[in-house]
């Protein structure tokens, strides 16, 4: 509730945003049941101001439909039933279709075919006519996945680890990006190299889906790879989530594919939450030592701690206090670990 809103702009990137979008937003205004009006200013560009005007005159796109319009999306929501334990079998699930709003609007639903489509993917498993949820199944519903990334990102890692490609430069990006549903799209405008660059990078045998391209890339960005002008944001936002994909790869690793690699996704998630490319990785595991102060080592022939220990004064004189203080201090905590005690 507020007593004022303020909507600035009426596009993300180059798409309009939705007339019941902003509509949404503007019902943020007031709601104190007071019987009182509260002003909303929308401010928007000239060429997108009729297109809000009239949307907002005529009501326009606030018809209300059922999201579960294909038997994708039906197996994300009878997956969370099923794991639930209110779907057990053909009839309680056709009870259950029965209450939504899909059924009221003459919708379709054939639960044997959604039955079918989790079972292909090792989400539930039949047994005389019954269903239940799979491991696998219970940590997408969980975690709020869809069945079929959650699926496919096991394959992608089984095959990442198979061929021992852990560290490779893109392979990571690639097994995080190739998926079916959960994956953004966009246009990188002058950006849009990268994704050609990207390509290239990703090793001979991993088979990039089909319109997960610029996801994969955007991945790659994330993991220390090249800037992606205007989709940064997306990528920003794709980083914020990765703390839940970390958790269900490690659902993942203790319930299912038994990888036992949960050293390698807290590697991972350093190299999401830094944006540093794998030959970093070490460099920043040591205590202050940032993303410029890694490079810098790098640069200067130090990829490790042994390393930097045989060299570090080299670096005297060369650095800030700051920099110099770090060095020492990670230098110090290694030489006392190497006599036998706790830094």
């Amino acid at each position: 509730m507020a007593d004022k809103v303020v909507i600035v702009g009426a596009r993300r990137g180059n798409t309009r945003v939705e007339i019941s979008e902003l509509s949404q937003m503007m019902g943020r205004a007031g709601r104190k049941h007071d019987g009182n009006s509260y002003p909303v200013d929308i401010i928007v560009e000239e060429s997108d101001a009729e297109h809000v005007e009239n949307g907002l005159a005529d009501d326009s796109g606030m018809n209300v439909n059922s999201s579960l319009g294909d038997i994708d999306d039906l197996c994300f929501h009878v997956l969370g039933e099923i794991a639930s334990g209110r779907i057990y079998d053909e009839q309680t699930a056709i009870k259950w279709f029965s209450r939504s709003l899909s059924s009221l609007q003459g919708g379709d639903f054939n639960p044997l075919d959604v039955f079918d489509s989790l079972d292909e993917i090792e989400c539930i498993k039949k047994s005389g006519g019954r269903v239940m949820a799979t491991p696998l199944g219970e940590i997408s519903s969980t975690y709020y996945f869809h069945p079929a990334d959650v699926f496919t990102w096991k394959s992608n890692f089984d095959e990442l680890f198979d061929q021992g490609l852990e560290n490779d430069e893109v392979a990571p990006a690639w097994a995080l990006g190739s998926i079916p549903f959960g994956r953004a799209t966009g246009d990188l405008d002058r950006h849009r190299h990268v994704v050609g660059d990207c390509i290239n990078r990703i090793p001979a045998g991993l088979s990039p889906m089909d319109g997960s391209l610029v996801n994969i890339t955007l991945w790659w960005h994330c993991l220390g790879g090249p800037p992606v002008g205007k989709m940064k944001s997306v990528a920003m936002d794709m980083k914020k989530d990765f703390g839940r994909i970390r958790t269900m790869l490690n659902a993942l690793d203790y319930k299912v594919a038994k990888w036992e690699m949960t050293d390698y996704f807290d590697d991972l998630e350093l190299r999401v939450n830094m944006a540093i490319a794998p030959e970093l990785l070490e460099l920043c595991k040591l205590p202050g030592i940032s993303k410029g102060m890694a490079s810098y080592l790098y640069n200067a022939g130090i990829t490790g701690l042994e390393e930097l220990d045989e060299s570090y004064g080299n670096f005297e004189g060369e650095v800030s206090d700051k920099f110099w203080n770090t060095i020492l201090n990670a230098v110090g905590r290694y030489k006392l670990r190497n006599r036998g005690r706790w830094a």
